[in-house]
């Protein structure tokens, strides 16, 4: 997904996050560059990659990664049951 991402948008800057790129899910342009990844595909990630269980995964994304979002052009990232349906995210 991110090579697409990429070549859709040339013009745009994107913070990468190393060992990461099978998290992410998307792209939002309206206020900034950010990719989108998934909280749960992230903690996937650190536990195949680091070896980590669950709990570790955890720690380390809320110590080392969750911050990174506050950054220009920083990652977001999608959270579990967030919305009950996507269609919360344009009710007028």
């Amino acid at each position: 997904m991110l090579q697409e991402i990429l070549k859709s948008n040339p013009d745009k800057v994107y913070m990468v996050l190393d060992g990461l790129n099978d998290a992410i899910v998307g792209y939002d342009n309206t206020c900034g560059s950010r990719l989108l990844y998934s909280y749960d595909l992230v903690l996937k990630c650190l536990q195949k990659d680091s070896e980590m269980d669950y709990e570790e995964a955890q720690e380390f994304f809320w110590f080392n990664i969750e911050s990174l979002s506050l950054n220009p052009n920083g990652p977001d990232f999608v959270y579990p049951d967030h919305f009950e349906s996507i269609d919360e995210c344009f009710d007028d």
